[in-house]
């Protein structure tokens, strides 16, 4: 299940820098994504995300984001740090 996070200042940035990686990563495994945070599992957490998928709950800046890579195995996913861009 995904979610939504809105972006103030920076949002066109944010376009310019997935139209610069779609064409690297031509395999359609790859789907080039922004993860903020995960909610594993339970029904309960679930709804309490749609309960108030509405509201706000904080507000931050980034400074730099890391480009990972994920490998899904048997015992679950490990993350890969590949490069940090600052912004």
């Amino acid at each position: 299940t995904h979610g939504e996070v809105g972006v103030g200042r920076g949002f066109q940035d944010l376009l310019e820098i997935s139209s610069l990686l779609d064409p690297l990563f031509p395999d359609s495994r790859f789907h080039p994504h922004l993860t903020v945070g995960r909610v594993k599992g339970k029904a309960e957490n679930l709804e309490f995300l749609e309960k108030y998928r509405k509201e706000t709950f904080a507000s931050f800046s980034v400074s730099s984001f890391w480009l990972v890579r994920s490998y899904l195995e048997p015992k679950g996913s490990r993350y890969e740090r590949v490069r940090e861009f600052p912004l």
